[in-house]
């Protein structure tokens, strides 16, 4: 070596390693997609808590009266339980199997074709009929009525949706998730 020459000596090896760590933390992102899905699950339900956000359009004043109190599409609790998350290497989705959850997110009309249907009462010895319904097998008197043709139009309460901060709260998600490879 001449005498005026100057060697550099590098070692890489934890660069090599921490590279290495982050391919490998990129081709296998399951854990990822995990963590992206569990954000997403807070965000639907915080949705059903505060009744959207933005809030969802109310009942209409005759469907209030029959209903009573209660948060809106949380009648029974069964379309909020039925949110989850479907979770692969490439992607992690939150959604519902449930039949009537398309309209309710997305808002729509819903026809009703005319029908005729038999109404069930309780009819007295004295020949008086009872002024409320009853099941059919407690049933002693049946009467016919018909009912029209109508639509019915359900407002949108998009309840699988996502804000600007969950979205923001999506994306630190996944930089937590890339430090934590990278540390």
């Amino acid at each position: 070596m001449a005498k005026d020459s100057l060697r550099l000596k590098v070692d890489i090896s934890a660069f090599d390693a921490g590279m290495l760590k982050l391919i490998r933390a990129t081709k296998d992102r399951h854990d990822l997609m995990t963590a992206l899905a569990g954000t997403m699950l807070d965000a639907v339900e915080e949705n059903f808590q505060q009744q959207g956000r933005p809030k969802w359009l109310g009942w209409s004043p005759a469907y209030a009266k029959k209903r009573g109190s209660g948060q809106i599409l949380q009648k029974t609790g069964r379309l909020a339980a039925s949110i989850r998350a479907a979770i692969s290497n490439n992607e992690a989705t939150v959604g519902t199997n449930v039949r009537y959850a398309r309209i309710h997110n997305e808002g729509g009309e819903i026809r009703h074709a005319a029908r005729t249907t038999d109404l069930h009462y309780k009819q007295y010895k004295n020949g008086s009929v009872s002024r409320q319904f009853v099941k059919k097998r407690n049933s002693n008197f049946v009467q016919s009525a018909t009912i029209g043709a109508h639509t019915v139009k359900m407002p949108a309460r998009p309840f699988l949706q996502l804000t600007g901060d969950d979205i923001e709260e999506l994306e630190n998600t996944a930089k937590r998730y890339f430090e934590r490879v990278i540390d």
